[in-house]
């Protein structure tokens, strides 16, 4: 059956999956930024993915489900879907995307700005996908799965007691503890707050518009939403939030914002780890944003980040920030490139629709709903006008000058990354990348120490009593003890009614009854005490 199913249902030729190799690569280097592990590629989600974008083609449509009597259907779920190709677990996710424009890395931005599938890729439930693009290349398919949860269905034995069927065969039992488990590997190498945009990022967008569900079904128009997950692994109680905020270059802080977490989402998807900013007006292109986020997770904390917006610098040559007044004549010059971003009146307002009437020849694409590229090629005098759905007008004159700017650019100071690994140290989990991760490091910023067995802040590698039992560690090491066990210091080894500690320290043998110290009386003064001696 399977052989039957490959050759009837694997329908995109050999250029999407190179794609989607490239895709993955670039979803995996987001992921890195956060200090997550990669995904790894899988063969059957790759199959599944490929399958619904073909169905998405075909019928076209966008979204999660089939319908049964349509053309290349392969299931009415995501679950469906994996399970008809033979995909061992059914507990999968997908994100989904469509544009008739989108590129490889559009797709994938433009859901990295919606938070329900931003979530989904930053996840630390998945740790493999399967991405399918159409032929056509407008639709994109993104299965995710866990690999611990699709051995456990291959491999894993159900030995009695409570437990899951989340397996494509249905007679094959997962143990709670097994299930519940899964991704207790993705978590321990991930770190302790997911944030995104990451520290330092730069190319972030500056808008988001709509997703469905829609997290702002009230705005169509907002800034780029900041996100903060924390891993639950790592965490001693679920956090609270008491203070997300963003501060624009000027150091002037956004008060028009609103904050989202699991009482106030109104699609009920964010978890208790899950919280969310979002801006009511859109973003500038090419500025820098400092966040500042304070938490309790039994503890008050603060950190702070910076990211940069996207600039538009390799995009056009000038650039034209002009407020939405209904009608605007720009000065342009001949055979120069122009980015124009009309700013929104309010946090609905999208240009729309364009008709033009010109006397010359134009170049026109829209760069988002906010924002378009222009170009002309003309002797002064020469013009195009722009109308747009919302109503906003726009002429453009050939000038032998302008008002314009260069796009701006911005980026924000590096931060620190003391092992130069790549990952900066708010968000690695090993800063000293010595393999000890640094919630159990003693000094995470010292390659050659790592662990403080007896916490006298001296690490083992240069303390000369790891266990602080009071015998050095090569003495310890030389008489058979462990230098890290500091109860066998104490221990009678040899029964003879001395502690281990006591023979070494006069110099009998720990594993001889026969030899043992032996009391002394030593007269001070008006003081007499006997204290333990060894002779030979």
């Amino acid at each position: 059956m399977f052989k039957q199913l490959l050759t009837s249902i694997f329908v995109l030729s050999t250029v999407t999956t190179l794609e989607a190799n490239i895709e993955l690569d670039y979803l995996n280097g987001l992921r890195i930024q956060t200090g997550l592990p990669p995904f790894s590629s899988q063969a059957r989600l790759q199959i599944a993915a490929e399958n619904h974008s073909a169905y998405m083609q075909t019928n076209n449509t966008s979204g999660h489900g089939e319908e049964s009597n349509a053309t290349d259907y392969t299931g009415a779920s995501p679950s469906q879907r994996v399970q008809y190709v033979g995909y061992a677990s059914t507990t999968v996710s997908e994100n989904v995307s469509y544009a008739s424009n989108a590129t490889l890395y559009t797709s994938i931005d433009g859901l990295m700005s919606a938070i329900y599938h931003r979530f989904g890729f930053l996840s630390l439930n998945v740790d493999e996908i399967g991405i399918g693009i159409s032929s056509n290349e407008k639709f994109y398919t993104y299965d995710m799965g866990n690999s611990v949860l699709k051995n456990l269905c291959i491999d894993g034995v159900y030995s009695g007691g409570s437990y899951y069927l989340p397996c494509s065969d249905t007679t094959k039992k997962v143990e709670s503890e097994n299930y519940l488990a899964r991704a207790d590997g993705i978590k321990k190498a991930s770190p302790k707050l997911i944030l995104w945009p990451p520290a330092d990022a730069n190319d972030i967008p500056p808008v988001f518009y709509e997703e469905t569900p829609d997290p702002l079904p009230s705005h169509g128009v907002t800034g780029y939403p900041i996100s903060v997950e924390f891993n639950s692994e790592k965490v001693t109680s679920i956090p609270t939030v008491s203070s997300f905020t963003l501060s624009d270059v000027s150091e002037t802080q956004l008060d028009d914002i609103i904050l989202m977490e699991k009482s106030n989402d109104p699609n009920k998807k964010f978890s208790d780890y899950q919280f969310a900013l979002f801006p009511k007006e859109r973003l500038e292109w090419g500025s820098k944003y400092d966040v500042e986020f304070i938490y309790n997770d039994g503890t008050q904390k603060t950190i702070g980040w910076c990211f940069s917006t996207r600039s538009l610098k390799g995009t056009a040559d000038r650039f034209y920030r002009v407020e939405n007044d209904g009608n605007i004549v720009l000065d342009v010059v001949s055979g120069q490139s122009y980015a124009i971003y009309i700013v929104p009146t309010d946090s609905n307002d999208k240009l729309g629709g364009v008709n033009y009437s010109t006397t010359t020849e134009v170049n026109f694409s829209y760069i988002d709903n906010n924002t378009f590229y222009t170009k002309l090629t003309a002797s002064s005098g020469n013009y195009v006008n722009y109308t747009f759905s919302n109503g906003q007008k726009i002429k453009l004159i050939v000038a032998s000058n302008d008002t314009a700017t260069i796009p701006s650019q911005a980026l924000c100071a590096s931060q620190s990354d003391f092992d130069k690994d790549g990952i900066i140290d708010i968000i690695d989990t090993d800063d000293d990348n010595d393999g000890v991760l640094d919630e159990e490091d003693a000094f995470p910023f010292d390659t050659t120490e790592s662990v403080d067995t007896d916490g006298d802040g001296i690490g083992n590698n240069a303390d000369t009593d790891d266990d602080n039992d009071g015998i050095s560690d090569r003495d310890e090491i030389a008489n058979g003890l462990n230098p890290l066990l500091a109860s066998d210091a104490q221990a009678d080894f040899d029964n003879d009614g001395f502690s281990n500690s006591i023979e070494i320290s006069v110099g009998s043998d720990i594993l001889d009854v026969n030899s043992k110290p032996i009391w002394t009386l030593i007269i001070m003064g008006d003081l007499s005490i006997l204290v333990p001696s060894f002779s030979i």
